[in-house]
């Protein structure tokens, strides 16, 4: 009887089926805006193949092809752990840095409340001292938050209670009430933010007009990355925390509590396997059938036992993930890599043909410009490029900028021949470019006397066979015409080897 009633409704469902649009149209959806003269519904995409450069650019053999000694080892890890001391020396003392630079990135740090040249000692600070610096930390959040108007996730305006909601949960005024800095680590990777997500639509838009970049977003935190816990929001589901990346909002749930020396042993282990790979999930147990977590590039995770390999000695197999428990404390725990996975046992050797593989990889991922999609921007993409190497870059081009003691410089002012002469006069594959802004840039070598770099950016430029406006917005090999104001601005190279 049932196939029977069934079989009799099959003309009147087929009939309202076939009405059926894409997307769903219903009674009281708001009527669309009337379109503009040339305005289309998305952002046209860009190209693989970007104006100026040619197919072949994006394959590793191309650029290989014109290196002299692509397999040899620029800089052993001796020097480069020398560099990252180096530049975390340099932090400490602003003072001595050069004066524009140093002008650069204290503008960007007043941009961006949690930022800061040099992670500070809260653990050496009196209770008072650590209190004032967590108040007026979050003072700077709650301003940046209500100084200009934002949107939630569907671009609509926050309302003033919206805004009061959120400002309590920051609850700043009871910030300093913890009775001591508490040790921590992140169990995953985690969207460092500036505002916290109370809500999942909670996110902070400049413009709805354009792409929707999430600003109350700073950056990401790394799995494994020691957190010093300094707050507790008012609902208790967010942690203030400073981090080697800043100050900010971590949800709760991805941190657990473990004593400084857990997380030192942890982060320290000489036996370990580097993420070379975009993306590569680990595993409960040695079949690989089930994802319990994932890694990103330049993720760094201790191998089980010293050695993590397989039986068969292929390869990084087995690791020592950090978990939280249910009473936020931590454990580590093996978890399992499929056999053949994108990692490395140790940092990978650096050379120029690495550089360009590791590249690659992340070719035409989408621009993230905060990472609140657990993507990268201009020079997060370089930071975790390089972290495969064993490099410690910053999270902006403005920090980024003084990595190295003495870099080139190279005036706005100068004519263009004369702007590609010095820029291809740099040596490919082991030089970043950063222009005042802090837009940053690898160069990887020239065609028909143009520069060709390795970028990540937001912006688009006009198709001259059709007019239209076609957006990039992705990790892309190019010329250094685009973005096109980078040659319009004051150019520091910075040269890792």
């Amino acid at each position: 009887m049932k196939k029977l009633i069934f079989a009799a409704l099959l003309p009147a469902l087929s009939g309202i089926t076939s009405q059926a649009q894409n997307p769903p149209s219903f009674a009281n959806q708001s009527p669309r805006p009337p379109a503009q003269p040339g305005q289309e519904r998305h952002f046209l995409r860009a190209p693989d193949v970007l104006p100026g450069t040619l197919p072949e650019m994006r394959t590793a053999a191309y650029w290989t092809g014109r290196m002299e000694h692509p397999d040899e080892v620029v800089m052993g890890m001796e020097k480069i752990r020398k560099m990252n001391m180096d530049f975390m020396e340099r932090m400490r003392h602003p003072e001595r840095i050069d004066s524009l630079a140093r002008q650069l990135i204290l503008a960007k740090i007043a941009a961006y409340p949690g930022l800061f040249f040099s992670e500070p000692d809260l653990f050496g600070q009196t209770a008072a001292r650590r209190a004032d610096i967590i108040r007026s930390t979050i003072g700077a959040e709650i301003k940046y938050m209500r100084h200009t108007e934002y949107g939630n996730i569907l671009g609509i305006q926050y309302s003033a209670y919206e805004l009061d909601r959120l400002e309590a949960e920051m609850s700043a005024e009871t910030a300093g009430d913890l009775p001591q800095v508490q040790q921590g680590m992140a169990v995953e990777a985690a969207d460092l933010r500036i505002v916290p997500m109370i809500s999942p639509e909670y996110v902070g838009l400049g413009d709805k007009n354009r792409a929707r970049w999430d600003v109350w977003s700073l950056d990401i935190v790394d799995i494994g990355t020691p957190v010093q816990i300094l707050h507790v929001s008012k609902s208790g589901g967010y942690l203030f925390v400073l981090t080697s990346n800043g100050f900010g909002w971590l949800p709760a749930e991805k941190i657990a509590i473990a004593g400084r020396d857990a997380v030192d042993r942890y982060v320290t282990d000489q036996h370990f396997a580097v993420c070379t790979g975009d993306k590569v999930p680990f595993f409960g147990d040695p079949d690989g059938k089930f994802a319990s977590g994932w890694l990103r590039m330049g993720d760094r995770i201790p191998l089980a036992g010293g050695a993590g390999q397989n039986a068969a000695g292929t390869g990084p197999y087995k690791i020592m993930v950090p978990v939280r428990q249910a009473d936020g404390s931590l454990s580590v725990q093996a978890a399992w890599l499929r056999a053949g996975a994108d990692v490395q046992a140790g940092y990978l050797p650096y050379t120029r043909s690495n550089v360009v593989l590791q590249s690659l990889k992340l070719l035409d991922n989408i621009y993230d410009w905060t990472g609140a999609w657990m993507g990268r921007n201009h020079a997060t993409v370089l930071r975790d490029i390089f972290s495969c190497f064993g490099f410690r870059l910053p999270s902006c081009g403005e920090l980024l900028s003084v990595y190295t003691d003495h870099p080139k410089w190279m005036s706005a002012s100068t004519p263009r021949e004369r702007q590609y002469r010095e820029v291809l006069a740099n040596e490919p594959f082991l030089t970043l470019q950063i222009c005042s802004s802090g837009h940053s840039q690898l160069f990887l070598g020239g065609y028909d006397g143009v520069p060709i770099v390795y970028d990540t950016h937001g912006y688009n430029y006009t198709d001259t066979s059709s007019g239209k406006s076609l957006d990039i917005r992705r990790e892309c090999i190019e010329t250094i015409a685009l973005p096109d104001y980078f040659l319009k601005q004051d150019v520091v190279f910075v040269e890792l080897k």
